[in-house]
């Protein structure tokens, strides 16, 4: 037992490189995975707020024209002729309402697309809104439009929408 206690063995200098170098290594595959996660986490979480910002977009939309009584599709500001009109102006959807300019979306919406189509007696808006990186497409009823009305054709596009509240 003596000559057990009294010996001097030891590691040596190559030994604990090499244990720090192991551990090195180990340390620096840990933290790869953990800086993976967070940068995925973070790509999830602008992918989300922009998905929610466009759908935050198409409701205010649906919500400003659904009741509209008139409205037109055209190209450009210059063929509005009914007083409000919906544009894509420096990456916002704004609603020009004859009085002043409301955004209707942050600034990450880069075109919009309507498309007027008939169903079932009513017509729908189709619309097509396109964000940097997203696209949402959805339908709104025309609550007040219907095909007895006889004054629009179907399949009518355009990138403004403008519209007014009052009988035709």
């Amino acid at each position: 037992m003596k000559q057990w206690l009294s010996k001097e063995d030891g590691l040596t200098l190559m030994e604990i490189i090499i244990a720090i170098l192991i551990l090195g290594i180990v340390m620096l595959a840990i933290f790869r995975f953990m800086d993976f996660g967070v940068d995925s986490v973070g790509f999830g979480v602008e992918q989300t707020e922009d998905q929610a910002n466009l759908r935050l977009t198409t409701y205010r939309l649906e919500q400003t024209v659904r009741n509209a009584r008139r409205f037109n599709l055209v190209s450009s500001v210059g063929d509005v002729a009914l007083g409000e009109y919906i544009q894509v102006n420096a990456n916002v959807l704004e609603h020009n309402d004859g009085v002043g300019t409301i955004p209707l979306s942050d600034d990450l919406i880069t075109s919009t697309t309507y498309v007027l189509a008939e169903k079932n007696g009513k017509y729908l808006l189709e619309l097509t809104v396109t964000g940097i990186e997203e696209v949402m497409v959805t339908e709104i009823l025309l609550n007040n439009i219907t095909v007895a009305d006889n004054s629009y054709t179907t399949n009518l596009t355009g990138s403004i929408i403008e519209f007014d509240f009052t009988a035709p």
